[in-house]
Parts: structure tokens; C-alpha cells; sequence
């Protein structure tokens, strides 16, 4: 996934919390926007969850993004690399 996509729903108004869904079935919730930080190349990033989990993300393995509202899962977007 690009961090163009990623980017974009970081800077949505108003702010959604969503998920990022990594290759391996794991999914990252990004719960504000100041949570999440990219590399100066824009291929990795971090997110923190919580006060002490952090996620570090290779983009390469970042598959999709999905929306919650509601408490559902209700809008999904993939993107090529």
C-alpha cells in the first residue's frame, strides 16, 4: 500500500479511526491521527497503540485499509504498491 493511501485517512475531517490490514492477517488499528509516523522515504511507518504497543510497518506488507463505524467494519480499500 502507498503512503499516499494511508495519509489521506490519517488527514480526513473529520478524523475515522481505522484499521490497517498487514499480508499476514494481522490488522493495526490507527486510532488517532497523531499515532502514526512514516519514514522520510514514505516505506515504513509506525503506529503506536495504546500507551505501550507500537506496531513498525514495512508499507510493502500493508495489503488494505478498513473504516469502523457504527462498531462494523464498513468500508474496505486496497491499493497497489
Amino acid at each position: 500500500m502507498k503512503a499516499k493511501t494511508i495519509q489521506e485517512a490519517v488527514r480526513k475531517s473529520p478524523f475515522k479511526p481505522f484499521f490497517l490490514q498487514i499480508d499476514n492477517g494481522a490488522k493495526v488499528k490507527v486510532e488517532h491521527p497523531e499515532w502514526i509516523i512514516f519514514n522520510g522515504r514514505k516505506t515504513e511507518c509506525i503506529v503506536a497503540e495504546g500507551r505501550d504497543d507500537f506496531h513498525y510497518l514495512d508499507l510493502d506488507h500493508v495489503s488494505g485499509l478498513a473504516y469502523l463505524q457504527n462498531g462494523h467494519r464498513s468500508r474496505n480499500r486496497t491499493k497497489g504498491k
